[in-house]
C-alpha cells in the first residue's frame, strides 16, 4: 500500500541586503524509521515542492532514504530588502508496504537553514505479524479457559461414608495448603477457601463438600488466579490446569498409603 502524508513549514534565515540580491541555501533533512521495530527504513521516497515567499519560485526536489533512512535535499531562496529568505517546505513520502500514518516530528535546530524531520512508518508487514501472533495468543488463552473449565467440572471426587468423605476432605484441605499461593481463610464441614489472591498470578482455591445419596459427597475444587487481563493470564491459566488435574491423583496417591 502506498500513502502520501504532507507536512509544512516556515522555515526563515535571516539577512539583509538588496532586493533579491542573494540566495540563502536550505538543507532538507528528513529520517524514516520502522515504527514497531525502531529501525531506519531505507528507500523512501521524500518528494518537496517548495516556495520562495521573496522571490515568488516554485521548486521540486526528491530522494530516497539510504540505508541510515536518511536523505537530504537543498534548495535556495531570495532574500528580501530587509528581511531573509522565506520558505515553505511541503512533502509526501512513501514506501511500498509501509503506511505512513504515525508519529512525525520536526527535529530541533540551531541553524534556521537546516531543517530535519524524523518520521516513523508503519511497517504493514510487520503489523500483520503482531496481529497473527496476538490472535494466536488469544486463541491458546481461551483453548485454556475452555480446558480449566472442564478439569474444574470434573474434578469431583466421590466418597461413600462420612469416615470416608471426612478423610478425603482433610486431605483435600492439605492439597490446598500446598497448591494454592494463599493461606486458607475458611475451613467448615463443606467448604474450604483461601484468601484472594492480591499479587499478580497468585493462586487461591476453593472447595465444597456436595451431599449425596445417603451420606455419600462429592468433593471438587475450584482456582482463582489475580490475572491482568491480557494474554499473559496465560501464565495463571496453565499454573491452574495443572493445579486441578494433580488433584485427583495426589487424593488417589494418599488414600493407598
Amino acid at each position: 500500500m502506498n500513502k502520501l502524508m504532507s507536512f509544512v513549514l516556515l522555515a526563515a534565515a535571516m539577512g539583509t541586503g538588496g532586493a533579491h540580491a542573494a540566495e540563502s541555501v536550505f538543507t532538507w533533512k528528513s529520517q524514516a524509521l520502522d515504527k514497531q521495530l525502531g529501525t531506519p527504513v531505507e528507500g523512501v521516497k521524500f518528494s518537496w515542492t517548495f516556495t520562495d515567499q521573496i522571490g515568488g519560485k516554485t521548486s521540486t526536489a526528491s530522494c530516497l532514504s539510504n540505508s541510515e533512512g536518511v536523505c537530504e535535499v537543498k534548495v535556495t531562496a531570495d532574500k528580501g530588502f530587509f528581511s531573509g529568505s522565506k520558505l515553505i517546505g511541503v512533502v509526501t513520502y512513501t514506501k511500498e508496504g509501509f503506511d505512513p500514518i504515525g508519529v512525525s516530528q520536526w527535529l530541533p535546530t540551531s541553524d534556521p537553514l537546516n531543517k530535519s524531520m524524523l518520521v516513523k512508518l508503519t511497517n504493514l508487514a510487520e503489523v500483520k505479524r503482531q496481529e497473527a501472533v496476538l490472535a494466536a495468543g488469544r486463541a491458546e488463552v481461551e483453548d485454556l479457559r475452555i480446558q480449566l473449565a472442564v478439569a474444574e467440572d470434573g474434578s469431583g471426587v466421590e466418597c461413600a461414608n462420612k469416615a470416608q468423605c471426612d478423610k478425603l476432605f482433610a486431605l483435600t484441605e492439605i492439597y490446598i495448603n500446598k497448591a494454592s499461593d494463599m493461606k486458607i481463610q475458611t475451613a467448615t464441614a463443606t467448604t474450604i477457601e483461601t484468601f484472594n489472591p492480591l499479587q499478580l498470578y497468585a493462586i487461591g482455591m476453593s472447595a465444597y463438600r456436595m451431599p449425596g445419596k445417603g451420606d455419600s459427597s462429592v468433593v471438587s475444587v475450584k482456582t482463582h488466579c489475580k490475572e491482568d487481563g491480557d494474554l499473559r493470564s496465560k501464565a495463571c491459566l496453565e499454573r491452574q490446569v495443572r493445579i486441578v488435574n494433580m488433584f485427583k491423583p495426589f487424593i488417589d496417591s494418599s488414600l493407598k498409603k
